[in-house]
């Protein structure tokens, strides 16, 4: 009582830093987070409550995290008015992880259902574990198989006979209204909606050219907007709808400058920042805000970056995904990017911090090749304590695999 903390922070690089400033309280969890823009050569100095405004009382500890070295000091101010210096805990700097080179792990559990030319995938998390689901879809059949916990032999009748003509692409579920969201392609273009667990058709939207390959992703802001990001590689644009529960209407639309031909899109809600691959010119991943403006990743870089990767891929950049460092189910904006390189021989699964956009390394799956979409759960599940990777095989299959496993060959972690 009568007391404050705060913290002085010094940036003795010559770029500008992004540091991750986290709240954890004395039980552990994740209270608050946000992100301090520091120039070069620059310092800060302020206590928490003035680095989180409203905070209240507070028990608990500082996290900062950056790409390069700082200096930081801890400080606590009296009711009296007078200053000390507290101790500052381990010190570790860059992304989270250390690059780990080319691994190869042995195959999981293989699905091989009823479609035809399968391309990408989309986890629900069940509030029961046990009824966690997996939905795939398949291009030439025009349907989605189902997959229900534990996956193997448990196919379920898949989602069919309410499409109409082109290909049945793209996937997303929506965790919080229990909603699944599938694109179709021309000259159908539309986006399909359907209850979860139900599995209830509940009608289309969208009144755009969707092209051939169009995918999409969920990106929820600050104020509460819910927004669907959908991709066309007719005239390689991205489509802006906001959600109304099962609907949604068109708010805006803009061309990704810099990739080439587009399908794939993932959305990071804690920054805000929306993933391209270029899946053609094998010209990396670009990053843009959600209203299409590139986004500047300064993190240990001399010049801010928009672009990552250029050098990375040598086949198509395919299916990408985001493993989310978390506390008590919160994200911690810390983590990895897993991109598809999507080669005949055997595809090469690119892994990349998630603050610093360093590759980390490659993983191998054996027997697993050309590969489009992959999925993620991070829901614990019976014999999965982490989680489930889930990637194509050839069109043909999807092949699971725990992610405690692949955390263990790759050397990555969480703080």
């Amino acid at each position: 009582p009568g007391t404050r903390s705060g913290v002085a922070i010094v940036n003795p690089q010559q770029s500008f830093l992004q540091i991750l400033l986290r709240l954890i309280n004395s039980e552990g969890d994740l209270i608050a987070s946000r992100i301090l823009n520091l120039p070069a050569r620059n310092q800060v100095a302020q206590f928490v409550d003035e680095l989180f405004l409203g905070l209240g009382q507070f028990r608990g500890s500082l996290h900062l995290t950056t790409s390069m070295p700082i200096a930081v000091l801890g400080l606590r101010q009296r009711s009296s008015g007078s200053l000390s210096t507290l101790p500052v805990g381990e010190r570790a700097f860059g992304g989270i992880n250390q690059s780990f080179g080319v691994v190869t792990v042995p195959a999981g559990i293989e699905l091989n259902g009823q479609g035809q030319n399968i391309d990408s995938l989309g986890f629900w998390e069940a509030p029961d574990p046990s009824q966690t689901r997996l939905y795939v879809t398949a291009k030439n059949n025009r349907l989605v198989e189902v997959w229900q916990f534990p996956f193997l032999a448990g196919e379920q009748p898949p989602l069919q006979g309410v499409f109409g003509l082109g290909d049945v692409n793209g996937v997303v579920t929506d965790q919080l209204e229990d909603l699944l969201f599938v694109t179709q392609a021309s000259p159908s273009s539309s986006i399909y909606a359907f209850s979860i667990p139900e599995q209830e058709f509940l009608g289309t939207f969208g009144t755009v050219d969707l092209g051939r390959e169009p995918n999409l992703d969920l990106l929820d802001t600050p104020d509460g907007q819910r927004l669907l990001f959908v991709t066309s590689d007719a005239g390689d644009l991205v489509y802006v709808f906001e959600l109304q529960g099962a609907s949604g209407t068109l708010i805006d639309q803009f061309d990704p400058q810099g990739p080439g031909e587009i399908e794939t899109i993932l959305a990071d809600d804690f920054y805000g920042i929306l993933y391209v691959p270029d899946e053609e010119r094998r010209g990396g991943i670009f990053a843009f805000t959600p209203d299409g403006t590139p986004y500047q990743n300064c993190a240990g870089r001399v010049d801010c970056a928009s672009q990552f990767a250029e050098d990375v891929f040598q086949a198509d950049a395919e299916g990408i995904l985001m493993y989310r460092c978390q506390a008590s189910g919160n994200d911690l904006g810390t983590g990895f990017l897993v991109v598809s390189d999507q080669r005949q021989d055997a595809t090469e699964f690119e892994f990349f911090d998630r603050i610093t956009w360093e590759h980390l390394g490659s993983l191998r799956i054996t027997g697993v090749s050309n590969t489009d979409g992959i999925a993620s759960t991070q829901q614990p599940l019976p014999e999965f304590p982490l989680g489930l990777l889930a990637v194509v095989d050839d069109d043909r299959s999807v092949h699971l695999l725990g992610w405690d496993g692949v955390l263990q060959a790759t050397g990555l972690s969480c703080p």
